[in-house]
């Protein structure tokens, strides 16, 4: 398996995860986690690259997945609020610049209307290291890896990983939207919306 810490951009001084997507209309996500667990969700250039972006959110991975997989459209809405940020912009020259849509730390999460908590932007850890070094070569699929030895009893931690494309509407608004691999479904499955008002 490759090493992450080879992949440009994932260990670089000062930050684990690269913080942009370069413009790019594409993107790669990858959802897992232990069943039980919250589920993570990263953003990627492209299926080998590391992630641009780690979301951990309020429901448990195998609910959400078995949510994607059914036959009904999730939607999930990441909302935040953009008013602290003015505040600070506008305090003075010396405040730091407005900060990019998906580098907000924290967003209110709601999956088909329904608020789920809160989702958090998150470093990259060991574990995600692990589990990015087994997908490296997946490009697109889901299924389940074996048990972190280092921490067997959280057990097998389930995963899928998708294309999106990605719209971006204002510097406050993007959104992804993932199709059907076999074009089984009229419209996608999975739509993620970010929101900052």
């Amino acid at each position: 398996m490759p090493s992450l810490h080879h992949l440009p951009g994932l260990y670089g001084p000062g930050s684990a995860v690269r913080n942009h997507f370069h413009g790019a209309t594409h993107a790669t996500g990858t959802l897992y986690g232990h069943r039980r667990a919250r589920i993570t969700i990263a953003f990627h250039e492209s299926p080998g690259s590391p992630p641009c972006l780690l979301l951990d959110i309020g429901v448990p991975t195998a609910k959400f997945i078995q949510d994607v997989s059914a036959a009904g459209m999730v939607r999930l809405t990441l909302e935040c609020d953009k008013q602290q940020q003015q505040q600070q912009h506008h305090a003075g020259s010396d405040a730091p610049p407005p900060r990019r849509l998906l580098d907000e730390p924290v967003w209110g999460a709601e999956v088909n209307g329904e608020s789920v908590g809160y989702a958090s932007r998150r470093e990259a850890t060991e574990r995600d290291e692990r589990v990015m070094q087994m997908l490296h070569a997946t490009s697109m699929g889901a299924g389940v890896l074996p048990a972190d030895m280092s921490h067997p009893s959280d057990g097998e931690l389930t995963y899928m990983r998708v294309h999106f494309d990605r719209v971006v509407g204002s510097k406050d608004a993007e959104t992804y939207y993932m199709h059907n691999p076999e074009g089984g479904a009229t419209g996608p499955e999975l739509t993620i919306f970010f929101i900052r008002n």
